[in-house]
């Protein structure tokens, strides 16, 4: 391929062509939903696999017929259109469908779990936030067949509300694709200089990446120093590398995608002073000058989301204390996916506008299989209990979870919230269990929902 034409568009390709129908199989549901989802689940071949009991049918049922409910208007008809392929991650499977008339769609999936005992109808998710969250860019892609990707693209897109197009491609797989778009926006919202400008980003300086955002726009650039600050301790190829293995690893939810590219060229005039001075100084094997042009060798563009610790300073009570419970579900999920994130500084964790916590800091993130989870021996004298320094030995990926509740930097009463809820995060047990279960094959199923979707018991 041309590097040249590589990304650029040739206007050739309309991604607003209307949805086109053969994705799709369309069921009447004048005759009720509970009797139509027996034909919906054999048409995908889930006829004589189902646990599910009648119970659950009518659970299944029942959202989607208030769906329909709240959009029937006269002389109106609706459709139920389901997508033919299904979209299967982890342990679930999902039947990804919309609600239709001729101007407007609402998103319906119905949920399979692979348990223990079988495959069983486990939720359903109705509207634009559980869709969108399933769909988020914090997730691992879909196994999906597509064979025409902006077929499927097109009709999820009628479900997601200006989800990115970007997104979705990658959501299904096709991140060539998903990186293709978003290079054309990032050129087309360059295209020209305005008042405002790409700025530091708001929050604790990184000791390994500069952060910078992209005005008027929800993405940042980061960018590795040439340098990390003490104490850090790392080089540019390991922090690439942590990169890579984000990008492979199943990221349930908990880890934000970054797409790599290499010598981007923008306009001299999008950069504050202030950015332009932290990037010569500090990134000078990455950026350089050419007459107007600020040339980047090498980025990683990701969504935006809100530092924890500035979240947690401006937030409302309720939604600060909510936050926060869900902060210690974060880092729970991530060790069930075989992550530790190397620390829990709350400023190495973001907050996305649907209120998930997520982690965005790589540079020391490890393989929950590649530590040792060690209770700190009690000291034998007082020299040693007064000591400054560990008078214990430490291996590398030795980690002592009791020590990180001192640098956990809530508020008194946040803090308490968090060990009512997540004390056993600071017990060598808990990581040892659940390293033990990752070691045995024991893969532990995380929800891209909650609960009160479920129609069966957990």
């Amino acid at each position: 391929m041309d590097a040249r034409i590589e990304f650029p568009s040739d206007d050739f390709y309309a991604l607003d062509l209307p949805v086109d129908a053969s994705v799709f199989r369309t069921y009447s549901p004048l005759t009720g939903i509970e009797a139509v989802l027996p034909k919906i689940l054999a048409d995908y071949g889930f006829n004589a696999k189902i646990l599910g009991t009648g119970d659950a049918r009518k659970k299944i049922a029942a959202p989607i017929e208030r769906a329909l409910e709240a959009l029937r208007e006269k002389d109106s008809i609706l459709r139920l259109e389901m997508h033919r392929e299904i979209f299967y991650r982890g342990q679930g499977a999902y039947l990804i469908g919309r609600l239709a008339d001729s101007t407007r769609a609402t998103g319906v999936v119905i949920a399979l779990l692979h348990s223990a005992r079988g495959i069983k109808e486990d939720a359903v998710l109705i509207g634009v936030t559980p869709v969108r969250i399933l769909f988020s860019f914090t997730r691992s892609a879909f196994h999906v067949l597509a064979p025409r990707p902006g077929a499927t693209v097109r009709f999820l897109d009628s479900i997601l509300a200006s989800k990115p197009q970007a997104e979705i491609y990658s959501a299904i797989g096709h991140y060539k694709h998903g990186k293709t778009l978003l290079y054309r926006d990032l050129r087309q919202h360059t295209r020209e200089c305005t008042a405002d400008q790409f700025e530091i980003s708001a929050g604790q300086r990184g000791m390994v990446m500069i952060v910078f955002d992209m005005a008027n726009d929800d993405m940042v650039l980061k960018l590795i120093r040439d340098q990390s600050q003490k104490p850090k301790n790392t080089t540019r190829r390991k922090v690439m590398d942590q990169y890579d293995f984000v990008f492979k690893h199943y990221r349930v939810g908990r880890l934000i995608e970054a797409q790599p590219f290499e010598h981007l060229s923008f306009d001299i005039c999008w950069f504050t002073d202030a950015l332009l001075d932290e990037l010569t100084r500090e990134a000078s094997r990455t950026v350089r000058i050419e007459k107007d042009r600020v040339i980047i060798q090498h980025a990683y563009v990701e969504r935006r989301v809100t530092p924890l610790d500035l979240f947690l300073a401006q937030a409302a009570p309720d939604m600060a204390a909510r936050v926060v419970v869900d902060f210690g579900h974060a880092i729970k999920d991530l060790a069930y996916s075989n992550v530790f994130p190397g620390d829990l500084l709350l400023k190495n964790f973001g907050v996305t506008r649907h209120g998930r916590v997520v982690f965005y800091d790589y540079d020391e993130i490890v393989p929950l299989t590649d530590c040792r989870f060690r209770k700190v021996p009690p000291p034998r004298n007082h020299l040693q209990e007064m000591a400054a320094e560990p008078w214990y030995y430490v291996a590398e990926n030795d980690v002592f979870p009791e020590e990180h509740v001192r640098f956990l930097g809530l508020s008194t009463e946040l803090k308490g919230l968090f060990l009512k809820h997540h004390q056993d995060l600071f017990d060598p047990e808990f990581w040892q269990k659940v390293l033990a279960d990752i070691q045995a094959g024991n893969i532990k199923h995380i929800l891209p929902y909650t609960p009160d979707y479920r129609v069966t018991p957990a």
